[in-house]
């Protein structure tokens, strides 16, 4: 709802000539500018960047601001400054995969795969050390798979097909409840199909064939 939705940036607004040093009011006012409500930063617009980068230079080593600046370039097209962003949030929360994999993200951007495969493979055993710990199983946490799937395709990049294959795999046989990684799922008949190994594929693909949504359906 595009009225509700200026509602709460103006109600952020109204906050920050209040309290204009609290970082997290600059954060939340920053993703408001996401064209989803329940975007959680990965979808930082352009129009987002000058509100965290006040929070920024309020709190200068608060790794969420540049976790959000991360996104905010890359989306821009900005991935000198993403790549800059990034590596700031894998230093300040090194025990977060997602820091990891945010970095690796930037790096590969930038063809630096065999430095991007180094951080994606950091974030995979930090992922695996959290499940163990805390009992959750790896379907639950999309990024897992989605992590996955980038050290795969890097590893496919650099000619490392053994690798590929395995993380590849992994990902492809997990479950997942969101659609945009069932979506991503289709790198695995691709990888069959490169290598040539079309039964393979066609088994991986008559697997997604007969998932219940129609976009899985056609890709």
């Amino acid at each position: 709802d595009p009225a509700k939705r200026a509602a709460y940036r103006r109600s952020l607004d109204d906050a920050l000539q209040k309290f204009p040093s609290d970082v997290e009011l600059w954060l939340a006012r920053g993703m408001a500018e996401a064209p989803h409500p329940g975007d959680r930063g990965q979808s930082s617009a352009l129009s987002a960047i000058p509100f965290y980068q006040k929070a920024l230079d309020i709190a200068p080593d608060h790794f969420a601001a540049h976790h959000y600046l991360a996104h905010a370039f890359e989306n821009a097209g900005r991935t000198a400054a993403a790549l800059e962003r990034s590596a700031a949030y894998a230093r300040l929360a090194p025990r977060v995969p997602h820091a990891r994999h945010m970095h690796g993200h930037a790096l590969r951007r930038t063809g630096r795969v065999a430095q991007a495969i180094v951080e994606f493979e950091a974030a995979d055993r930090l992922h695996v050390a959290y499940f163990a710990a805390e009992r959750i199983p790896a379907e639950f946490d999309w990024h897992y798979a989605h992590n996955l799937d980038l050290l795969g395709t890097s590893f496919m990049y650099l000619g490392q097909m053994r690798k590929a294959e395995q993380a590849l795999n992994k990902s492809f046989a997990l479950p997942t409840s969101t659609l945009i990684q069932t979506f991503n799922k289709r790198q695995w008949p691709l990888f069959f199909r490169a290598r040539g190994r079309h039964d393979e594929a066609g088994a991986a693909a008559t697997i997604l064939s007969a998932h219940a949504h129609p976009v899985i359906q056609a890709i």
